[in-house]
């Protein structure tokens, strides 16, 4: 097993060298055509998603005697534009195609319209798939032969990402910082499709093994027990004595970029807390009002209500819990 996997290797290696590019089919054509060079006139079929699909590389391919079916989108150069239509012109279920010799270009209505293109699928021919409504219940929808098709042999690169997307980094982490686990996420997974050729993942008697154990013994393997020494950093306490220390230095001041949207920030704050303490009542019976006020701390730059009967100002000046 491990020697075709090595073969295999080599093989794309040297495929890769050899560079091709016709200016006819474009880069990402071209792209497509280096990785298939090799197989003409096979029998061979390609999926591929609609960053790749165009009409004119599939006319290219079936010349050179492989067949392709794919996603596509609609600007692509040469592609009919009269089988484009808006959610609201078909059903679920229907579809619509145009054909010129093998190459065939289908819109089918899912819960959106899908564009297809194949050159070896017959276009009128349909089947059917399970889908579920909002409901939850599962119903059955018509579709082309080719969309069946491609939903059952298009599995590699969405499986790739739907695997790191479950996995991925957090959200928060700037852009460089997530591509470099976006691409660790890939090799990692690279690894465990490896490592299922060489050894099933399900074993009888115990569980299967997933990507997500995979990626927790490859830590293991890869620093053991180790914890960074940096301590949880939480939230900052300058604020805190700002607002407590040096009082003489708090001013009310009315801003010349004031409005009447500013909420006093002791009344926010006290709405915000019941709220939290008491889910079930209504926003409207809150007994905390979020009043708005055109004044603020001139050292805090908090804007805090001035007014008769307001404990606000002296609240959020003199206690460190001030909402209470």
């Amino acid at each position: 097993m491990w020697s075709s996997i090595s073969q295999t290797f080599i093989f794309w290696a040297t495929l890769d060298a050899s560079y091709i590019n016709d200016p006819e089919i474009g880069a990402t054509g071209n792209v497509v055509y280096r990785l298939v060079r090799g197989f003409e006139n096979q029998g061979f079929t390609v999926y591929m998603d609609r960053f790749y699909t165009s009409p004119i590389l599939y006319k290219f391919l079936s010349d050179k005697g492989i067949d392709a079916c794919g996603t596509v989108v609609t600007n692509r150069k040469h592609f009919p534009v009269e089988i484009i239509r808006k959610k609201k012109e078909l059903k679920r279920g229907e579809s619509i195609y145009v054909a010129a010799g093998n190459l065939s270009a289908v819109t089918w209505m899912d819960r959106r319209p899908i564009y297809f293109m194949s050159t070896c699928h017959d276009p009128s021919e349909t089947t059917v798939v399970k889908r579920h409504e909002k409901s939850g219940e599962s119903i059955e929808v018509t579709c082309p032969i080719a969309v069946a098709c491609y939903n059952r042999n298009m599995g590699g690169c969405d499986r790739n990402d739907q695997m790191a997307k479950l996995h991925r980094s957090r959200r928060h982490y700037r852009w460089p910082r997530r591509l470099v686990m976006k691409c660790l996420l890939w090799s990692a997974y690279n690894a465990y499709i490896i490592k299922c050729c060489l050894k099933n993942p399900v074993q009888p008697g115990r569980r299967a093994r997933t990507f997500l154990g995979f990626c927790d013994n490859l830590i293991l393997q890869l620093i053991g027990t180790y914890c960074s020494p940096a301590g949880h950093r939480g939230r900052s306490s300058v604020d805190g004595f700002t607002r407590l220390q040096n009082v003489g230095c708090h001013f009310p001041e009315r801003p010349p970029e004031a409005t009447r949207n500013n909420t006093c920030v002791v009344c926010r704050t006290k709405f915000s807390h019941f709220a939290k303490k008491h889910p079930s009542v209504r926003r409207a019976d809150n007994p905390h009002s979020m009043t708005k006020t055109v004044f603020r701390c001139s050292d805090c730059l908090q804007y805090i209500c001035i007014r008769e009967g307001s404990t606000c100002w002296s609240d959020y000046h003199t206690k460190k819990e001030f909402w209470r």
